[in-house]
């Protein structure tokens, strides 16, 4: 399954593709214009409101670093046709549905609209940002990373990989502090699993049962209770948004290493990530030392 797009990135990608259709240009790349209107909606994109309190020399910096972002877009794009690489219209089609899904048709619409872009022409600009996802995966294909390459991550940056502190409780909730006082001097003398087990079948009051999980889920009212309790004991009643709480604590695990096969999948994501971003970025670079590149702004 091809990795999700970023809806920005699609954006950005339209900043290049319609550059085909201006007069004006900023930069020519192998005879590909890169026009000042596209150049000054991606500076608008990046800067924002902030613009307002740039000094010129500033705003002038960032047009350049964008301007270089707009020619290797151009390059990458312009390498990935030469090696026959296509997208085919059905590619398109499953990732503007996977796009719909993801941030909401209302989300994406009113984006297309604030930049001025038809559906028609986000589509074709999603279609090159594909072909720049699918150059990378021909350079660095899936499989890349070694069992040797993730373990060796694994093993050098062991602070990533640690599952949190969990905590193994049991609650019981009450609506009123009356109700919830009467709980509590029956579970003083009866045990707290006891009493609760008799509620939990009358279903009279919530009982419940949490096995292991991480700690800090619950929110700030249950986790003050909850360090103030040691293992083996309960406490309330403590008073929350929606009633009052009586907890019993079974027992807290430290955080500790995940293990490997665990993460293992996730470590070779990152890895492979990286590795083809860097032969992207190697890939312009050696393009940008050969190409024709003509800058006019």
């Amino acid at each position: 399954m091809r990795r999700r797009i970023p809806l920005v990135f699609i954006i950005f990608a339209f900043l290049v593709l319609a550059a085909a259709c201006a007069k004006k240009p900023a930069a020519m790349v192998n005879g590909e214009k890169i026009t000042q209107t596209d150049l000054d909606k991606a500076v608008a994109l990046r800067l924002g409101p902030s613009a307002a309190g740039m000094k010129d020399s500033d705003k002038q910096t960032v047009r350049s670093r964008i301007l270089q972002g707009l020619i290797a877009e151009k390059l990458a794009t312009q390498e990935a046709k030469a090696k026959g690489i296509d997208v085919s219209d059905g590619e398109v089609d499953s990732q503007m549905a996977r796009i719909s899904q993801s941030y909401g048709k209302d989300v994406l619409a009113k984006q297309l609209k604030d930049m001025k872009i038809d559906m028609g022409t986000f589509k074709q600009a999603l279609k090159e940002r594909i072909l720049i996802e699918k150059l990378m995966d021909s350079m660095v294909p899936a499989g890349s990373i070694t069992d040797s390459d993730a373990m060796n991550f694994y093993k050098g940056k062991p602070s990533m990989f640690m599952a949190p502190p969990q905590v193994n409780v049991r609650l019981v909730q009450a609506s009123t502090l009356e109700e919830a006082d009467k709980i509590a001097a029956q579970m003083k003398s009866g045990g707290f699993d006891r009493v609760a087990d008799k509620y939990l079948k009358s279903k009279t009051v919530g009982v419940g049962d949490y096995s292991w999980t991480p700690a800090g889920i619950y929110g700030p009212e249950m986790d003050k209770a909850l360090s103030s309790l040691k293992e083996g004991s309960f406490g309330g009643p403590y008073k929350t948004h929606d009633g009052y709480l009586l907890i019993s604590l079974k027992g807290r695990k430290p955080a500790s290493p995940m293990d490997f096969n665990t993460v293992k999948a996730r470590i070779e994501g990152m890895l492979l990530n990286q590795k083809r971003q860097q032969a992207l970025m190697e890939l312009i670079s050696r393009k940008k030392a050969s190409a024709d590149i003509k800058i006019y702004n």
